[in-house]
């Protein structure tokens, strides 16, 4: 079967390319590290047949899945766009915490890593996927929303006042799904936000 390279993707610890094969467009996604294929080939499989929007699994050998094409654009792009307008859309970010949610209590994991390039939003059919299995621990809910608050505050431009508003809505959000103090939530949000900068630093 004929198979050609499209594009390379970003990614830290793997390799990740979309093709174009006679059967279709994959994402082909090779690890660096078994464990990590395997963390993520385990989540695959409890999200089967669930009502979590994410990729298909079509074939997993080696330390190699490939994976379904997602239509979309990055939440990045997203909050991007929405900071050029001002205009937060509050109904993507409502997706993000509903996804998230549910993640968590279908599977009994939380997403360590809620980077917003983790997670694409489709435009047309209103539909928002997660992806990047590979760091998922069995941890309180509380580590996801606190993180992807603050994910949402330090990308570029840092602490705009829309970015600081749509923190404050996500995390208003899952405090009322787990009726949790949202206090807590902010308090917890600031310390997440301290180590990805520490992160940056760190990298440059």
């Amino acid at each position: 079967m004929a198979e050609q390279k499209l594009s390379i993707y970003k990614s830290r610890r793997n390799r990740v390319c979309l093709t174009q094969t006679d059967a279709g467009r994959f994402v082909v996604k090779t690890f660096l590290d078994e464990s990590c294929f395997q963390k993520e080939l385990q989540i695959y499989k409890l999200l089967q047949n669930k009502d979590i929007p994410c990729a298909q699994v079509m074939a997993a050998e080696g330390k190699t899945l490939v994976l379904s094409e997602l239509p979309g654009q990055t939440l990045v792009e997203c909050l991007q766009q929405q900071e050029q307008t001002g205009v937060p859309v509050c109904d993507i970010w409502k997706k993000l915490v509903a996804w998230l949610t549910a993640f968590h209590q279908e599977t009994g994991f939380v997403m360590m890593d809620v980077n917003l390039r983790n997670f694409l939003y489709d435009e047309k059919t209103k539909m928002l996927y997660g992806l990047d299995f590979e760091e998922c621990s069995p941890d309180s809910i509380i580590i996801s929303a606190a993180s992807v608050a603050a994910f949402i505050r330090t990308y570029q431009p840092e602490n705009t006042p829309l970015k600081q508003e749509i923190s404050k809505y996500v995390l208003q959000l899952f405090a009322q799904n787990y009726e949790m103090e949202v206090d807590r939530l902010f308090l917890e949000s600031a310390g997440q936000e301290e180590k990805i900068l520490a992160r940056r630093k760190n990298k440059i």
